[in-house]
């Protein structure tokens, strides 16, 4: 496969994940607060919620739309996006216990973070910047004091991790996992099979996502 495809179905499933994203992370749980300063914002950014609680952005620039939609998506849905994270990049463990080894164990075997981390490292400049917009944006409200006194984050005693610019590419393909067919991938005979199947459900039902 050429360079030029690699990259541009690399964008599609960009794009995917981040409509999945959107569609997913829509209805906020954490008002945000009247005023908001990111560094790196180059102009006035201002989100306005819809009566179904969609958030709508009125913006100059790309990028800073991008940034506030980050945003957005950090102040509504944290706990989602930290457990989402952690299970892409297979650190659930190292918070949850070891019980979850087993789905840390599975997502690194799939290669979420590994090829999500290849892929990123291959995008155009522009591509990249548009990812750095998105997470800086995602950054600034999982910093914020009204998110970490969320009751997940206070009970567990955990803050939320700062995102690099290749993890929503890591969760992307998270998602798109979930919707993949295990079944036709592997000839039916495969040694391991059984046992793989037994670790995909889990972590399907961990994220209580649905695919086949």
């Amino acid at each position: 496969m050429s360079r030029r495809v690699y990259i541009g179905l690399a964008l599609g499933l960009v794009l995917a994940g981040s409509v999945l994203l959107w569609w997913v992370l829509s209805r906020p749980t954490t008002t945000p607060p009247p005023r908001q300063s990111i560094e790196g914002l180059q102009d006035t950014v201002t989100v306005g919620w819809t009566d179904r609680h969609t958030a709508v952005l009125d913006y100059t620039r790309s990028t800073d739309a991008l940034t506030a939609l980050g945003y957005v998506h950090g102040m509504t849905r944290p706990w989602t996006v930290t457990v989402w994270r952690r299970t892409a990049l297979g650190t659930l463990s190292a918070s949850f216990g070891e019980r979850l080894v087993p789905l840390d164990r599975h997502a690194r075997q799939l290669g979420f973070a590994h090829h999500a981390r290849r892929t990123y490292n291959q995008l155009p400049s522009s591509a990249q910047r548009r990812l750095r917009a998105y997470t800086r944006g995602l950054n600034a409200a999982l910093g914020a004091e009204r998110v970490q006194q969320r009751a997940p984050f206070v009970h567990l005693n955990l803050t939320p991790a700062r995102w690099k610019p290749w993890h929503p590419l890591a969760i992307e393909r998270l998602l798109a996992w979930t919707g993949t067919d295990v079944s036709s991938l592997f000839a039916a005979d495969r040694a391991g099979l059984p046992e793989f199947r037994r670790a995909d459900r889990r972590l399907r039902r961990w994220l209580h996502l649905h695919g086949r």
